[in-house]
């Protein structure tokens, strides 16, 4: 069994929303025994599911209730919460040099500094990295 893990808000919502990888979301995470998340995955998460509640119409409002709250339950029992000071000028540096957003620095950086993997349903982030060192730090399904 792997030791740690970054994990993204895509791997949290995949737990509770179905989507192609939720399967692969779901026992990926089960190989670590400690997941680690940043502060900021709470609003991503909102986002997500405000988009598929009130946007996209996938879910209804009190499905997004559901999955909001049984989200915030795992994230308070089950993932070590790190604050943005731990990792933002090593993530604005990363952003810069490799031409991603702030926010996938962020957890990027993260897993830089626990010198653990970074798991996210993001292919289009593995796929930016693909040819660089960073090509280590991250797990996606494919």
């Amino acid at each position: 069994m792997n030791i740690k893990a970054v994990i993204d808000a895509s791997i949290l919502i995949a737990l509770y929303i179905p989507e192609k990888y939720s399967d692969w979301a779901r026992n990926v995470i089960e190989t670590y025994e400690e997941n680690h998340i940043l502060d900021l995955t709470i609003y991503e998460i909102l986002n997500v599911i405000y988009k598929k509640a009130i946007v996209l119409k996938e879910i209804n409002e009190e499905e997004a209730k559901i999955v909001f709250e049984s989200i915030k339950k795992i994230m308070r029992d089950l993932c070590i919460i790190h604050k943005y000071d731990e990792v933002y000028e090593n993530a604005f540096k990363i952003a810069m040099n490799f031409n991603i957003s702030i926010y996938d620095a962020a957890y990027i950086a993260l897993a830089l500094n626990l010198k653990s993997k970074f798991l996210t349903m993001d292919l289009k982030l593995k796929e930016k990295i693909e040819m660089t060192d960073l090509k280590e730090v991250i797990v996606t399904p494919t």
